[in-house]
């Protein structure tokens, strides 16, 4: 039953299609093509998200460096209102110390008055009083010294009001300058706030635009790369289409183990061989061709059938694992499975088969 549906299997994926012969060099420098670019997409990932930070960035700083601005026209009116203020209160204060200077002045001189007075013992009104001179001149001198010490003390409480007036002048214009200073301060300390924010933000961005360098450098390198590897890939393949490929009839003697080595174990059954090996070692395609089965069959368990043209097919049974589809062109060397037990074998092992029109034939022979 076994044999039918192999049999029956093989009358149905037989087809003279093949694949263009293909060396394991050029395998690797298509692997290599396929790796550069990745590395090409993911770089212009990471090129395309330094940009929008760029971008994002420099939003930033136009906004940071604007207020930056706006803030130093501020600071500027403000410091030219502090130094008008300033101005005042100095013309004010040296004002205030001049009425204050001729305040103790005046008190002085009226301490010195009352002093004069207490120590004769006698007014000088009294003196006035006594003195042998007529009455009117003693009337004209008492009206003289009364209009002295009237306007003596007039003088001193006009004083006394300027020097008090001056002195809250300078009391209100210091606490106007004490609050400017504090709004002078304030902006000092937002503009220094917004300095290094800028000089944060600049410096972001100064790594951003690293960032873009090193990405446009690795990006030439790549495109550099691929435009390497896509001249000789391109060459290769000229060259080996210009090559006759070697028909499987004539590989007798020349074909490698698909897996394991000379000193792996083998079994003859039927007319094909079990070579024994460790679960998931690399099972290789003999010889190039096109997958034409690919899945579980009861019986050989996971097979893969590569047709070779010509009515040639080489079998691929009992593996853990399958790495080619149905349609894939694969080349001599190629990994297209790994060794397994499937399909109720107990060991592990890969049992390899070469069919010549649906049936059957030794492998012996084949290997070299």
């Amino acid at each position: 039953m076994k044999a039918l549906s192999l049999m029956f299997l093989l009358a149905l994926v037989c087809t003279p299609s093949l694949a263009t012969q293909e060396n394991k060099q050029l395998t690797q420098r298509t692997q290599e093509l396929k790796a550069v670019e990745q590395r090409i997409a993911k770089e212009t990932k990471k090129l395309q998200k330094n940009a929008h930070k760029r971008e994002a960035l420099l939003g930033l700083l136009a906004k940071t460096e604007k207020a930056i601005g706006q803030l130093s026209e501020e600071k500027a009116v403000e410091q030219q209102q502090l130094d008008e203020l300033q101005k005042g209160y100095q013309n004010k204060k040296a004002a205030h110390s001049k009425l204050e200077r001729d305040y103790l002045s005046s008190i002085e001189q009226f301490k010195k008055t009352i002093r004069l007075r207490y120590a004769t013992r006698i007014s000088p009104l009294m003196k006035y009083l006594l003195s042998p001179q007529s009455v009117h001149t003693n009337n004209e001198n008492i009206q003289y010294y009364n209009y002295l010490l009237k306007n003596q003390k007039t003088q001193i409480e006009r004083l006394y009001r300027l020097h008090t007036a001056v002195q809250k002048s300078t009391q209100a214009l210091q606490g106007a300058l004490e609050e400017q200073q504090l709004v002078a301060q304030s902006l000092q300390e937002k503009v220094h706030a917004l300095a290094q924010k800028k000089k944060q933000q600049t410096k972001l961005l100064q790594n951003v635009f690293q960032d873009i360098k090193n990405n446009k450098t690795r990006m030439a390198q790549y495109q550099s790369d691929r435009q390497n590897l896509s001249t000789l890939i391109h060459k290769l393949r000229k060259a080996h289409q210009s090559v006759k490929q070697q028909p499987f009839a004539k590989m007798r003697h020349k074909l490698k183990l698909p897996a394991g080595n000379e000193q792996s174990k083998k079994t003859v059954r039927n007319r094909g061989v079990i070579i024994y090996a460790p679960e998931g070692t690399a099972v290789q395609a003999v010889h190039s061709g096109k997958v034409v089965f690919s899945d579980w069959l009861r019986g050989y368990g996971l097979l893969l059938i590569l047709d070779h043209g010509a009515g040639y097919m080489t079998l691929y049974a009992h593996n853990l694992s399958l790495k080619k589809k149905v349609g894939d062109d694969i080349l001599q060397g190629e990994t297209i499975a790994q060794v397994g037990h499937s399909g109720g074998v107990r060991e592990n092992g890969l049992y390899f088969e070469i069919r010549y029109r649906g049936k059957a034939i030794a492998t012996r022979g084949w290997f070299s």
